[in-house]
């Protein structure tokens, strides 16, 4: 079963959703960063989910990955983010 996540506007082949085996495995999966040209800002958004366990299940790990993922694409936002949140913690 496909659940897509509703946006403001409609459903596109953009458009976030998670996919439910019947195993009962619950998969999220973001079109976004999955497609031939990487997109940086699904990257960092993606990662913020993961990260904040918001919408999915937290995982900091992942999260991180992505965002570093972002800011190795140049990504100013993800470059701040993980100055403000990694680097200063250290």
């Amino acid at each position: 079963m496909i659940i897509k996540r509703a946006f403001v506007h409609s459903f596109t082949k953009t458009c976030d959703y998670w996919r439910i085996g019947i195993d009962g495995n619950i998969d999220y999966y973001s079109p976004r960063t999955e497609c031939a040209e990487v997109n940086p800002h699904g990257l960092f958004d993606l990662g913020i989910l993961y990260w904040e366990g918001k919408i999915v299940m937290q995982n900091q790990d992942k999260g991180l990955e992505l965002i570093r993922k972002a800011a190795d694409l140049n990504y100013k936002h993800a470059q701040k983010w993980i100055e403000r949140n990694i680097n200063n913690n250290r």
